[in-house]
């Protein structure tokens, strides 16, 4: 009967305990090599001396780099700073703007330090939550080009200059480094899980396209219109979920989206406490947390978001 279970495909208890062995010493060695680039990259971004981070020449244009935080990341948040100042290609300014929630925390040395190199710290903002993030940039530099990025990402040292040659393409376009693709049945949008997620197959700018904007993404000077600068409107609406609002915002001003492709780079992760994460997407993905806001903004502003896939 073993002979016979073998020959016809069958496994004996040997072979399944071998593809146990093997698929454990797989799982391990993955371990094992994200924890060592982690260190790697930890050592690199920590020690590894700093130039002057922005840029020195005169241009006919301006680049904003702007980020938000909280507390719980405020302790690994020197890393994703390092990145930015490193870049390839300088940006005018990379500005930090912290809420409420930081108010009487003490700020990191090792981030502190950073504006020597010139990073700039905005403090007391109001709790926009992750609208923070481009919304108080695209108020103090309106005629700026303000890249977007997350507070627990290393970037690619030619993120920037990658954003920027792919805005040379269509300078109309919000460029970024992800993308998802929309998808609708029936005249209505399907789930957001249902989502082409991370796509790479829509190479021009399009409006079926909404942009992640946390892995960079570089929106153009009036590229949105005056009402997606309305705080108490976003939080209403569109509390944690900042890309599904600028996605409302974009079609609104008519404005596409275009994937820079590979130009950019994808970031890797800051390795932080699982129970310190606390992302947002979390929420948003997981629990459908984007179908209500997507619902919510269609019955607001009277937009079917299926109409734009």
């Amino acid at each position: 009967g073993e002979a016979s279970g073998r020959g016809s495909g069958g496994m004996s208890g040997a072979d399944d305990g071998l593809l146990g062995r093997r698929s454990f010493f797989r799982r391990a060695w993955h371990f094992a090599f994200v924890r060592a680039k982690y260190a790697l990259q930890y050592l690199f971004f920590s020690l590894v001396p700093l130039g002057q981070g922005l840029n020195g020449e005169r241009r006919d244009f301006s680049i904003t780099v702007s980020l938000t935080s909280f507390p719980p990341r405020l302790a690994t948040l020197h890393l994703c700073v390092r990145s930015l100042l490193r870049q390839s290609m300088k940006p005018d300014r990379i500005v930090l703007y912290l809420g409420k929630d930081c108010e009487g925390v003490p700020l990191p040395r090792r981030l502190l330090a950073l504006r020597e190199h010139g990073l700039t710290i905005r403090t007391g903002c109001d709790d926009l939550r992750p609208h923070k993030k481009y919304m108080y940039a695209m108020r103090d530099y309106p005629e700026d080009c303000i890249i977007t990025v997350d507070d627990d990402l290393l970037y690619d040292r030619d993120m920037i200059r990658g954003l920027w040659a792919a805005h040379l393409t269509h300078p109309d376009a919000l460029v970024a480094s992800r993308v998802h693709l929309m998808r609708q049945e029936g005249g209505r949008i399907l789930p957001y899980r249902d989502w082409l997620q991370e796509t790479g197959n829509v190479r021009g700018p399009s409006h079926a396209l909404l942009s992640t904007d946390g892995a960079g993404s570089l929106f153009p000077p009036r590229c949105l219109p005056p009402e997606a600068l309305d705080g108490d409107l976003a939080k209403k609406l569109c509390l944690n979920a900042d890309d599904i609002w600028l996605k409302f915002m974009l079609l609104r001003a008519g404005t596409k989206v275009l994937w820079a492709g590979r130009r950019a780079g994808m970031p890797d992760e800051i390795r932080i406490r699982a129970e310190k994460k606390q992302a947002l997407m979390d929420g948003n993905l997981t629990n459908d947390g984007n179908d209500g806001y997507i619902r919510a903004m269609e019955a607001y502003f009277k937009m079917n978001l299926a109409d734009y896939c």
